[in-house]
C-alpha cells in the first residue's frame, strides 16, 4: 500500500539466453490511461526504476515488457499496486473581505489540494451552532455570510476535507463588525469586517466616507422630525436673533459708514 504523490522503485527480474535489450514497465492508473517507463539494469538480472504516484487513488496495474536483442518480447508478467491517500489538505491566506455590505462578511482562503468548505462561528471561542458550507471540491474557497450584528467581536474557524475524507480544521480566527453608519450604534445592521489573524489584517473603512452632503441632510432633518420649510424657517429666525443681539451690545456701530471720496 502506498500513498499517492509517493516515488517509489519498480523492479524486475529478467534472464534471457541471448541478451536483454529494453525492458519497459506499462502502468495502468485506476479509472483508465497508462504510463511506460523504461526499466534500468542495476545488479545481476535486475532492471528497476523510480515511478512518482499520480494524485489519483485506487489500483494500478503493471505490466512487464522486455525486448532481447533478437526482438524476442515477453509480456506475460503482471502485477499490481494500491495508492491510497492520507494527506490532509493544507490551507493558506485565510481572509475575510470588508466593505460588501452591511450585515455581510466573505470568509475566503486557499488549499494545497481539491476539497470542499465549511465555516463554523459564533460570538465566543466555543462557536456556537452558526455554520456555512459548500460541497464542490476546490482549491479556492469563499463563503458568504449575511445577518450579522453591527460592532460584534466573531470567531471563526474553516474546515477543508478532500475528496478521500481527510480533514483539516484551520483557527481559530476572529473578526470584528463595524458600527452601523446610520445609528453609531449595535445592532443588526453592521456588516464590514477586519480579519484578525497573523496573515491578514484588514483596514477598516470609514463610517462616513462614502455618505454624501445631501444624505447627511435629510439624515438630520429626519432625525428631528421637521420639514425641509419649518428647517429654513428656523435658520432665519435664528440668523435675525443673532444680528439683533450684535446690535445691541454694539450701538455705535448702527448708521455708521465709511466716506466715500471722489475727486475731480
Amino acid at each position: 500500500m502506498f500513498n499517492i504523490t509517493n516515488k517509489i522503485r519498480i523492479n524486475v527480474s529478467v534472464t534471457d539466453s541471448i541478451s536483454v535489450s529494453k525492458v519497459f514497465a506499462n502502468i495502468t492508473r485506476p479509472g483508465g490511461g497508462f504510463i511506460s517507463i523504461q526499466l534500468k539494469p542495476s545488479s545481476g538480472n535486475q532492471y528497476n526504476n523510480s515511478f512518482t504516484i499520480p494524485n489519483v487513488t485506487g489500483r494500478y496495474n503493471v505490466t512487464f515488457l522486455a525486448n532481447d536483442t533478437s526482438n524476442n518480447k515477453n509480456f506475460t508478467v503482471k502485477t499490481t499496486f494500491r495508492a491510497n491517500d492520507s494527506f490532509k489538505p493544507r490551507t493558506y491566506n485565510v481572509s475575510v473581505v470588508t466593505s460588501i455590505g452591511y450585515q455581510t462578511a466573505v470568509i475566503k482562503w486557499f488549499t494545497d489540494e481539491s476539497a470542499n468548505s465549511s465555516v463554523k462561528y459564533g460570538v465566543s471561542v466555543s462557536l456556537g451552532s452558526l455554520f456555512g458550507s459548500n460541497t464542490t471540491n476546490v482549491t479556492f474557497h469563499s463563503l458568504t455570510f449575511g445577518s450579522l450584528v453591527a460592532s460584534t467581536f466573531y470567531y471563526f474557524n474553516i474546515t477543508s476535507c478532500d475528496q478521500s475524507g481527510n480533514c483539516l480544521i484551520n483557527g481559530t480566527f476572529n473578526f470584528t463588525t463595524i458600527p452601523n453608519p446610520a445609528t453609531g450604534a449595535s445592532g443588526v445592521g453592521g456588516g464590514s469586517v477586519s480579519v484578525n489573524d497573523a496573515q491578514n489584517v484588514t483596514k477598516q473603512p470609514e463610517l462616513l466616507e462614502k455618505l454624501p452632503i445631501q444624505s447627511l441632510y435629510e439624515r438630520a432633518l429626519s432625525s428631528f422630525g421637521v420639514s425641509r420649510l419649518a428647517f429654513a424657517v428656523a435658520i432665519i429666525l435664528i440668523f435675525v436673533a443673532v444680528t439683533r443681539d450684535t446690535e445691541r451690545k454694539n450701538p455705535k456701530k448702527r448708521g455708521k459708514t465709511k466716506p466715500y471720496l471722489t475727486g475731480d
